[in-house]
């Protein structure tokens, strides 16, 4: 039997109403809120408590579409910490999404923002305005919420921008970092494949997030002088080992769904590692 949803004292007394519509009401958010913690799979309290408060303050179908949102981020590879350390969990999605792009008057009620005991300590009550005689400050008014860029909003921007003035590109780089496919040496060259599946890392705040199904797999056509495979050739037999692929990018117009890289710098991760690692002192 899966664990119920308990919402805190003051949400009891808040739900707690004599009317049976009120009770009927309570009910269904709990229900509702068991499922996303479900979902989610969060198993402690607190978090399930939050779950319920999202539930209640935001309504049942937003609360959906963020659990909708949260498992097409996941199944598109996941959202990482800021610092880059670890993968968010299914539910750190969730709440991500819920405290950026929930009405900022609505998220301080669901996420309220708790001083430090240390902190608290030093705060001492403060006179009152009505003592010291004063007119408190009239409160600013709160700034309407932006809606987030969807992907889907790109279509019309697109349309709009695409055909008027284009920037223009002085110099680009691309770095490849993978496994290589099938190799053809041609010439004094080498032609290989890399494809990059359609996963994302963590992305900044604000950038829109396709779902998996809206992105197809990007491949890459590598063109490698053969001087310079040479001296990869035998390190990327191993198996563990990656191929580290630096140079420019074109558009192929015979194969519009390729992008070509032509090599400018060609190594492997193990080479790279040693390479950077200090040579012995010398013997006495």
């Amino acid at each position: 039997m899966s664990e119920r949803v308990t919402p805190t004292l003051e949400e009891e007394r808040m739900d707690k109403h004599d009317s049976d519509a009120q009770r009927v009401l309570h009910e269904q958010r709990r229900e509702v809120a068991e499922q996303i913690a479900r979902e989610l799979g969060e198993t402690e309290a607190a978090p399930r408590r939050t779950i319920y408060k999202v539930v209640k303050k935001l309504g049942r179908d937003e609360a959906l579409r963020f659990v909708a949102k949260t498992l097409s981020i996941e199944r598109a590879g996941g959202l990482m910490l800021p610092d880059q350390s670890r993968q968010r969990t299914t539910g750190g999605v969730f709440f991500f999404l819920v405290k950026t792009e929930a009405p900022p008057e609505i998220t301080k009620h669901i996420f309220p923002k708790r001083l430090p005991p240390h902190l608290k300590k030093k705060i001492q009550p403060k006179e009152s305005e009505e003592a010291k005689g004063m007119t408190p400050p009239a409160a600013p008014e709160a700034k309407p919420a932006v809606p987030p860029f969807a992907w889907e909003d790109r279509i019309d921007v697109l349309a709009e921008i695409a055909m008027s003035e284009r920037g223009e590109v002085r110099n680009v780089k691309v770095t490849l970092i993978g496994r290589p496919g099938k190799i053809r040496e041609q010439g004094q060259c080498v032609v290989t494949t890399m494809q990059q599946k359609p996963k994302l890392p963590a992305l900044p705040k604000g950038l829109p997030i396709p779902a998996l199904d809206q992105i197809e797999p990007t491949l890459f056509v590598v063109y490698i002088a053969t001087r310079q495979w040479r001296k990869v050739e035998e390190a990327i037999k191993d198996a563990e080992d990656l191929l580290i692929v630096e140079g420019v990018q074109l558009l192929d117009r015979r194969f519009p769904a390729t992008i070509a890289v032509f090599a400018s710098n060609v190594t492997t991760k193990k080479l790279q590692a040693a390479q950077r690692k200090p040579a012995p002192p010398p013997l006495p």
